[in-house]
């Protein structure tokens, strides 16, 4: 392989020989040629570009004809295009860019992030300065390691590593403690709902209500504060289970058409140039206002298999159709009973509901199923005391 790159950076040829004394020939210059082969009944051979005039002259002492076949390497390659000098003036430009953009940061990635977002890693981390553009001379690791970690507070280890033009912020996130209820702090329990008190079943406070009472939302139910007649003030974690009826209501809704679309075929294409993040448009095909379907896809560019900071952007606009088809009212009124079943199946899980009313609703452009249910629930909820 060494060899080969040598002869194409020196240029060699390739040349056919004939004579009566061929043999003699190639034995005095066997130093200078790589190869001897017969092909198509003629002896072919190749020499460096610079041993090509000896060997030819010691093969008319030999009484031999040379004559050029094939003409290999950079020498030619560059004598063909002498004339074509944006070519070279191009290529020049392109290798300079290159280096010089190799003192840039060409892709910022995250890992080990489960929790925190990797958009939101990055962001920060490019208002920190470490983005695709950034110089990496004026780059301070260790400060955008510490302010990372102060902005996010589920992070508990961070490094950034860096692998030439590319740098990797790793993260290690702290484990989410399960919430604990502070049994010593004091609270009281209040309403969630309006409703009528069924039953209640106090475990520790002081109760403000009873069965038959009617309450409203927010309202105490039960106590975490007393005053004693001395003045004494008493404090409790007050716990109690406050089973009420209570009137829930639902709505659901269903369009009374349904748009229906279909490809038509036409596809609109625009493609931009991606340079650390810059797109720089490489079309003028603006975006269709007919409903279409986009699509994006980013190629990088990759030089001898290293990704470099410029890539590719494609964007599809597939476009539509659209066909407005209305709906079968009867249809439509099983469909929502279909929801409204769902939905009170999730929402009133484990509760008793004593009666459903439900009652349709026709506006311009859809149907409304409102429901109203009465159900026995526990309405209690803690809220922490402030003791100042």
């Amino acid at each position: 392989m060494v060899v080969f790159l040598i002869h194409w950076l020196c240029g060699w040829v390739a040349f056919s020989l004939s004579g009566a004394d061929c043999g003699r020939f190639l034995s005095d210059t066997r130093q200078h040629i790589f190869f001897v082969k017969k092909r198509n009944g003629e002896t072919m051979a190749g020499c460096s570009k610079k041993d090509y005039p000896h060997v030819a002259k010691a093969a008319r002492k030999h009484h031999c004809k040379t004559r050029v076949k094939q003409r290999f390497g950079l020498p030619f390659f560059i004598l063909k295009y002498r004339l074509r000098v944006g070519l070279f003036l191009g290529a020049g430009i392109m290798l300079v860019v290159l280096l010089a953009s190799t003192m840039f940061v060409w892709e910022v990635e995250v890992n080990g992030n489960l929790t925190s977002g990797t958009e939101e890693i990055l962001a920060a981390a490019a208002e920190e300065g470490l983005k695709p553009g950034a110089l990496i001379s004026g780059l301070d690791i260790s400060t955008i390691e510490f302010d990372l970690k102060q902005q996010f507070s589920e992070i508990s280890w961070i490094a950034i590593n860096r692998n030439a033009t590319h740098f990797t912020i790793e993260i290690s996130e702290v484990t989410p403690q399960p919430e604990q209820i502070d049994k010593s702090q004091p609270c009281n329990i209040a309403s969630t709902y309006d409703g009528i008190i069924q039953s209640i079943e106090p475990y520790s406070g002081f109760p403000q209500v009873k069965a038959g009472d009617v309450v409203k939302k927010d309202q105490l139910l039960v106590s975490g504060i007393k005053e004693e007649e001395n003045g004494t003030v008493l404090y409790a974690h007050a716990s109690a289970k406050v089973v009420a009826q209570v009137e829930r209501t639902f709505d659901y809704v269903r369009p009374l058409y349904t748009v229906r679309t279909s490809k038509t075929g036409e596809v609109v294409q625009r493609k931009m140039l991606s340079v650390f993040g810059l797109k720089i448009p490489l079309s003028f095909q603006r975006k269709p206002d007919q409903k279409h379907i986009e699509t994006t896809t980013e190629d990088p560019i990759e030089l001898f298999g290293l990704k470099t900071p410029f890539s590719m952007i494609t964007i599809e606009y597939e476009l539509l159709d659209e066909t407005q088809i209305d709906n079968d009212p009867e249809q439509l009124k099983r469909l929502l009973m279909d929801d409204a079943k769902a939905g009170e199946e999730e929402a009133l899980a484990g509760d008793k509901i004593l009666s459903r009313e439900y009652v349709y609703e026709t506006t311009e452009d859809s149907m409304i199923l409102h429901c109203t249910d009465l159900v026995e629930q526990e309405i209690g909820e803690e809220r922490p005391i402030v003791v100042t």
